[in-house]
């Protein structure tokens, strides 16, 4: 319960978002200047996080009279994210030429939408039958109901899931740059970049906290990158998008 006498105040304002999950607002002081906060309640008191604190904050009440107005903080929804992770992923790939096949699977994925994406995760995660053979039978029907660009043909002329789409892109792109190292990271980013400029393949590794390599395939117009547990074998494996990012594409 907000105090009587703050009540239809910027307090109550910034209270009642608080309460409502919005943690982080920008305020605006009087002098006009805008601050991102961050804000908490304890014991129904409403608390401005100390800066460079996770944990102690200031009760603000004491605070409220030095600002005049509170703004939501604006965040990406997980559909803006996917959507820009793709987008931003097929742009690199359209302007290094690598993946063809990949670029045509990241388009289609962008025409067939999140909606039937989410839409395909219910039809995933349904059990429509005890007999597992009959099961995968009418899962693959109601896919096929949902949008046939989720579907490939084989040689054989047997159906089956798009892999790329159904478990590499239905949740976006996470790229990161090619990391070999703080003192030869760019010397060997730079033989990268000469290399897929001429086309002349070439391997790189490194030691970091991880095994590191890359391996570029000018004939396939491939390119790969991974960061293996030292001594180890396994660890994560990337699909480079250029000669300087790469995006995740599966742990072993």
């Amino acid at each position: 319960m907000v105090i009587d006498y703050l009540k239809n105040t910027l307090y109550e304002e910034v209270y009642n978002l608080v309460k409502e999950g919005n943690t982080q607002l920008w305020l605006t002081r009087n002098n006009d200047k805008k601050e991102k906060r961050k804000f908490f309640i304890k014991d129904d008191i409403l608390a401005i996080k100390r800066k460079r604190s996770q944990r102690w904050g200031d009760d603000f009440r004491h605070y409220y009279n030095d600002f005049k107005a509170v703004n939501l903080v604006k965040t990406s929804s997980d559909r803006e994210k996917w959507e820009k992770s793709l987008k931003k992923g097929l742009e690199m790939l359209k302007k290094s030429g690598l993946w063809e096949d990949f670029q045509e699977d990241i388009q289609k994925v962008l025409d067939i939408g999140w909606d039937k994406l989410k839409e395909y995760q219910k039809i995933e995660n349904t059990k429509f039958d005890e007999d597992y053979t009959k099961n995968q039978e009418i899962r693959l029907q109601k896919i096929k109901e949902l949008d046939l660009r989720f579907i490939k043909i084989d040689d054989d002329k047997k159906e089956y899931l798009n892999c790329n789409i159904l478990y590499h892109l239905q949740y976006g792109l996470r790229i990161k740059k090619m990391y070999f190292g703080k003192y030869q990271n760019e010397k060997i980013l730079g033989r990268i970049k000469e290399a897929m400029q001429n086309k002349k393949s070439i391997i790189e590794s490194a030691r970091t906290n991880y095994d590191v390599s890359f391996e570029y395939n000018p004939e396939k117009n491939l390119a790969w990158y991974s960061e293996e547990y030292k001594g180890c074998g396994n660890g994560h494996y990337y699909l480079a998008l250029n000669e300087t990012h790469a995006f995740f594409y599966e742990d072993d």
